[in-house]
C-alpha cells in the first residue's frame, strides 16, 4: 500500500466522525505512517500532548469497532505513546469490553495512567468495621467495603471535614488534609454500649460479669446490684453467688444501644447442703468461701458440729490459731472428733525404729493415737488417764499416759513422742521446721479437755 492510499484513508475516516470529536483530531496525527520523519514526528506530537480521556477513547474503541481501521497493536500504542487521565474500575472494564477493547487494550489503559498536573487527588479511606458510610463536609461520598475500604476520586486539594457513620456505631469525624499526592485516612468506629442492669432479692450478694468471648477477663465483680453499666455488645455470663444461697447463673446478649434488666431471685440451701459445700470448698483449699458456708451455717444452727470444725480448720490454715481454738473446742463437745496427722516413735530408745505415721484424735472424753505401722501401740484413753503432757526440744509433743497395751497384762506407764508431718530422722537427729507450731497447738487443744488443765 503507498503512502497516498494511507493518507486518503486517514483523511476519509475523520471526515465521518464529528468536528468536534477529539479523539479524532488526535487520532488523525497517529495515523500517518510510522516510517522515516514522519514517525520522529508523531512520537514527538505524543509526548507533549495531553492524556485520552475515557470519552475520547470509547469513541474511537466504538468507531473503529465499525470501520476496523485501526490494528489493536496500534491502539495499544497510541495509548503507550499519551497514556490516559483516569483509573480504570471494574466497571469501567465491562464499559470498555463492551465498546469492543480486548485484553491488550484493556491492560495498556491500566498500565498508562498519568494523572494530569494540578488535577484532583484520591482520598483512601480504611475503616474497622467494613461497611461505613463516608461524608466529605455533610456529603455522603460512598460507603466503605466489608473490608472497610473506599478510595474516593477525584477530589480536589485541600481540607475536608470526614464523617464516618455505621448503624449501632458512634460517628467518628475528623478534618482531613488531601495533599497533591493523594491521602490516606484510618477511621476505627466504636461499638454503642449496651446498658446491664441486674438486682438481686436480697442484700450481700456478689454479682460477677465475665465476658464470654475472653474467660480470661472479667468485665467487673459488684455487690448487691448492678446500675445501668455500659458494655461492649456481645455475650455475657452473669453469675449471683451469696454465703447460704445457691449459686445463679445466665448468660446474655448485650445489643447496641439497648438497655438489657435481670431480675435475679436467690434461694435458700439448706443447713446440710450448705455444710457439704463448705466441705468442698476446705477439701479445695478454698478456705475464704469455706469459712464464709460455715458462718452462715453458724447464724441458724450456733451449735453445729461440722460447721464449728470446718471454721475452726479454716481459721488455723489461715494463721489464726487463737481464733480457731473456740470453734474446734465446741466443735469436740458437740460431737465431732478432730484428728492431727503425726509421726511418732515410742519409749525413751529407738530400738532400731524410725518415724511412722499415725493419727492423733481428741474426742469429747477421751484420746485415741493409731499407728499406721505399729498397731500394738495404738491406744484409746480418757483423759484422765494422761500422767503428764508437754513440748520437748521445741519440736516434740511428748505423752506419758497410762495404758494397757496388748503386750502388758496390766495398765503401764508408756511414754509417746509425736512430731508434725514434715519432720525427717537422720540417725538420732531429728529435722523439722513445723513441729514446733504444730505440736504446740495439738498441746493447747489437748489441754483444753484434760482435766485439772
Amino acid at each position: 500500500m503507498t503512502m497516498q492510499t494511507t493518507s486518503r484513508r486517514s483523511l476519509r475516516l475523520i471526515h465521518r466522525l464529528s468536528i468536534g470529536s477529539t479523539v479524532l483530531v488526535l487520532m488523525l496525527s497517529c495515523l500517518v505512517p510510522l516510517v522515516s520523519r514522519a514517525q520522529s514526528k508523531i512520537h514527538s506530537e505524543g509526548r507533549t500532548k495531553s492524556p485520552y480521556s475515557k470519552k475520547d477513547l470509547l469513541d474511537a474503541l466504538r468507531t473503529n469497532a465499525r470501520t476496523k481501521e485501526l490494528s489493536t497493536k496500534q491502539f495499544v500504542e497510541y495509548i503507550e505513546q499519551r497514556g490516559v487521565d483516569f483509573e480504570m474500575t471494574d466497571q469501567d472494564d465491562l464499559v470498555f469490553r463492551k465498546a469492543g477493547a480486548g485484553a491488550e487494550i484493556i491492560a495498556a489503559i491500566h498500565n498508562n495512567y498519568r494523572q494530569p498536573v494540578g488535577a484532583p487527588r484520591s482520598l483512601t479511606i480504611n475503616s474497622i468495621p467494613g461497611e461505613c458510610q463516608v461524608f466529605l463536609d455533610g456529603q455522603l461520598r460512598g460507603t466503605t467495603n466489608e473490608a472497610g475500604l473506599l478510595v474516593l476520586r477525584p477530589v480536589k486539594i485541600g481540607s475536608y471535614k470526614v464523617t464516618l457513620r455505621k448503624p449501632n456505631y458512634r460517628d467518628q469525624e475528623r478534618r482531613v488534609m488531601v495533599l497533591p499526592s493523594g491521602s490516606a485516612e484510618s477511621f476505627f468506629l466504636s461499638p454503642i454500649p449496651g446498658r446491664l442492669n441486674v438486682t438481686v432479692n436480697t442484700d450481700g450478694a456478689r454479682i460477677t460479669i465475665r465476658n464470654v468471648g475472653d474467660t480470661t477477663r472479667n468485665a467487673g465483680e459488684y455487690s448487691d446490684k448492678v446500675p445501668d453499666l455500659e458494655l461492649t455488645p456481645g455475650s455475657y455470663e452473669v453469675e449471683v453467688s451469696k454465703p447460704g444461697y445457691r449459686a445463679f447463673n445466665r448468660k446474655i446478649v448485650l445489643a447496641a444501644g439497648a438497655p438489657f434488666y435481670l431480675p435475679v431471685t436467690l434461694e435458700k440451701m439448706s443447713v446440710d447442703e450448705m455444710v457439704a459445700q463448705a466441705k468442698e470448698n476446705y477439701d479445695r483449699h478454698n478456705y475464704s468461701a469455706a469459712m464464709a458456708l460455715a458462718r452462715a451455717v453458724l447464724t441458724i444452727q450456733p451449735e453445729h458440729p461440722k460447721a464449728n470444725d470446718l471454721l475452726g480448720s479454716c481459721l488455723y490454715f489461715q494463721g489464726q490459731s487463737g481464733d480457731a481454738m473456740p470453734y474446734l473446742k465446741k466443735a469436740i463437745l458437740n460431737g465431732e472428733p478432730k484428728s492431727i496427722q503425726v509421726l511418732h516413735r515410742h519409749g525413751s530408745n529407738w530400738n532400731g525404729k524410725t518415724l511412722s505415721p499415725g493419727r492423733l484424735t481428741l474426742y469429747r472424753e477421751a484420746i485415741e493415737f493409731s499407728s499406721t505401722d505399729y498397731p500394738d501401740q495404738s491406744f484409746r484413753i480418757p483423759y484422765s488417764n494422761i500422767s503428764t503432757v508437754s513440748i520437748k526440744d521445741q519440736t516434740r509433743l511428748e505423752l506419758k499416759v497410762r495404758v494397757k497395751l496388748p503386750k502388758n497384762r496390766k495398765e503401764s506407764q508408756e511414754e509417746y513422742n509425736f512430731y508434725s508431718t514434715d519432720a525427717v530422722a537422720t540417725g538420732r537427729l531429728i529435722t523439722c521446721s513445723q513441729c514446733s507450731t504444730i505440736m504446740r497447738f495439738a498441746l493447747q487443744l489437748l489441754m483444753e479437755f484434760r482435766p485439772g488443765s
